[in-house]
């Protein structure tokens, strides 16, 4: 009897860390999506639904914990929170997220790159290259991700005003940023100079 009083007790105890737990995959496979596209092409969909059914075994594990409990409070208590969890997860648009935090929470990182850019007489170093085909104002381009089919994404840090190079204007002049046979566009400005920048085959139109 004492035993099972006291796994009452600690049921909802446990539910709380079980229920986040079982959300963490699918937070990180949404924030990542750029870097889970990259890594499983095709198969992407498929690390979004096993995440989705951890987050539901979360749900199950955690709901019983809170029943065993405190019994229907309880179990209503967890059934509201996964709804509004499951329509976060489906509202956020995690892409825009991910490019308004990326930059924040690695500044220092950036900051070293850009840094090393400046005091080296090159127009590439490891993490950057210089993209402004020589205007006095220097652009120096950090690629978040590589290799992808549909042009670079990444940030870079303007010395001057990035306005026109923004989209909506064609890209096959001779007066664009260009990496890879991309030409990149300044869409959001994340602070101290750098906007995430997005890619897109050179001579096509942007906007």
């Amino acid at each position: 009897m004492e035993r099972s009083s006291k796994a009452r007790r600690l049921g909802p105890v446990l539910a709380v860390p079980v229920f986040v737990l079982g959300w963490l995959p699918l937070v990180a496979v949404n924030y990542y999506t750029l870097a889970v596209g990259l890594i499983l092409g095709p198969d992407a969909p498929v690390a979004t639904a096993i995440a989705w059914v951890l987050a539901a075994a979360g749900v199950a594990a955690s709901g019983w914990l809170m029943w065993r409990g405190l019994r229907w409070p309880g179990l209503t208590g967890t059934a509201v929170l996964a709804v509004a969890a499951a329509v976060t997860m489906l509202a956020v648009d995690w892409l825009r997220l991910y490019e308004q935090t990326w930059y924040p929470t690695h500044q220092s990182d950036y900051a070293a790159v850009l840094h090393e850019a400046e005091s080296q007489d090159r127009n590439r170093i490891e993490f950057a290259e210089r993209v402004d085909n020589g205007q006095s104002q220097p652009v120096w381009f950090v690629p978040t991700l590589t290799g992808r089919p549909d042009c670079l994404v990444g940030y870079a840090h303007f010395a001057g005003d990035p306005a026109k190079y923004r989209t909506g204007r064609p890209v096959d002049r001779n007066d664009y940023l260009k990496s890879n046979s991309c030409a990149l566009h300044p869409t959001i400005d994340v602070g101290d100079g750098w906007w995430w920048m997005e890619g897109e085959p050179v001579g096509e139109t942007a906007g």
